[in-house]
């Protein structure tokens, strides 16, 4: 499992859904039907069909620290973009909109004795034991009167602290992302790196230095052996 924290919320998304958030200061909260985890999904539905709901959008974000698993299931190829939020930021944008609600997820063993056991209200916030390493947070919205696909909870620009970019993001093309980001966030202060999960020189030059060194050294004894064996030819020359 990832290392967690109590203070940043990270979300993994696409540019596109990056840059709707970073230049109009919302999350937008989508319908899960269209999640891969049919055991996900069908605890919302059941959860939504369960409270008569007519709207259940949800959003999800991570506690832990960057993980490989994160960027190639929800932020893959060389676009994906990892977007940092101070939890207490979002906490207070959600806390006075009725049907909106953020909660750590919970992770289960299979046990129905423990399932049954769990109140209704904790249902979108449950997901199996295996999915633990995600340490997913998760908001949702619900109502049993509006319909809607989408629900939008405005933000302020100070929650997003920080944008990593994919570790697969060529160098060349850096700069470039790193100005429509910057454009679309109008804070020339915003901390926007690219993820070295994949080409860190703290991890990698240490050694690198090493092999140098023990590169010279074994050169420095090939030229040493070899001096010894012209000098032990010179000093015992064949009849």
């Amino acid at each position: 499992m990832g290392e967690e924290n109590d203070k940043w919320l990270y979300r993994y998304t696409s540019l596109p859904s990056a840059l709707d958030i970073i230049r109009h200061n919302r999350l937008t909260l989508l319908s899960p039907s269209t999640w891969s985890d049919g055991n996900d999904t069908g605890y919302l539905d059941a959860y939504r069909r369960a409270k008569g709901l007519s709207t259940l959008v949800a959003l999800c974000f991570t506690r832990a620290f960057e993980t490989s698993q994160h960027w190639h299931l929800f932020a893959p190829g060389d676009s994906g973009v990892r977007l940092r939020f101070e939890r207490t930021s979002l906490e207070a944008a959600i806390a006075n909109l009725p049907g909106a609600q953020i909660s750590d997820v919970k992770y289960r063993k299979i046990d129905m004795s423990k399932i049954n056991a769990e109140s209704i209200e904790d249902w979108p916030f449950l997901k199996r034991y295996p999915y633990e390493g995600e340490s997913e947070t998760r908001i949702i919205y619900e109502s049993v009167r509006a319909n809607k696909q989408t629900f939008s909870i405005p933000i302020e620009p100070e929650s997003l602290t920080a944008v990593a970019l994919s570790p697969a993001l060529p160098k060349a093309l850096r700069s470039v992302l790193e100005t429509t980001i910057r454009d679309a966030s109008n804070d020339f202060e915003l901390r926007i790196t690219r993820s070295t999960m994949k080409e860190n020189a703290r991890w990698l030059n240490p050694v690198l230095e090493r092999a140098s060194e023990l590169q010279i050294q074994r050169g420095f004894q090939i030229a040493k052996d070899r001096a010894a064996k012209v000098r032990r030819k010179r000093e015992h020359p064949k009849n």
